[in-house]
């Protein structure tokens, strides 16, 4: 078992590597800010304590809007997705709300059509795309996955 902890910035990511922890969980909420600014200083991180990083994604706007999402949150997706194979990051946890309470069916399965491009899209970089199931049951995402 490996324990590790979640930075939401740079400094936050030094303080857990230099408690020992062997991974970092950081927070890419811009892509042009983690591509540009922040890159460089966690791969002097990861050399400097022997740390590995998992990313975890931006909010995921608006839910219920299939057409916004692919035009702003896909783009976003993909351009992180490509920053992240500069630290050898593995696995990219994102935010993808599917509870049939609140969302309608109709746009769940709009929705499911992106999660198929972006997942391919991270399988292709060999990236692991992991979903925060939010307030979803876990069995809500396994009935609309397995189709």
């Amino acid at each position: 078992m490996k324990i590790g902890g979640r930075a939401h910035n740079i400094e936050q990511a030094e303080q857990i590597a230099k408690m020992g922890f062997p991974f970092v969980e950081i927070s890419v909420i811009d892509p042009l800010k983690f591509c540009k600014e922040e890159l460089e200083s966690l791969k002097k991180i990861k050399e400097e304590y022997s740390v590995f990083y998992l990313a975890h994604g931006p909010e995921e706007g608006n839910a219920w809007e299939p057409e916004v999402l692919k035009k702003e949150l896909l783009p976003k997706l993909k351009s992180i997705i490509d920053c992240l194979q500069e630290l050898s990051i593995e696995l990219f946890t994102i935010h993808f709300w599917m509870d049939k309470r609140f969302i309608d069916e109709s746009v769940i399965k709009d929705k499911l059509l992106l999660l198929k491009e972006i997942t391919a899209y991270a399988s292709d970089k060999g990236i692991t795309l992991c979903i925060e199931n939010l307030s979803n049951p876990g069995l809500i995402f396994f009935r609309f996955l397995k189709k």
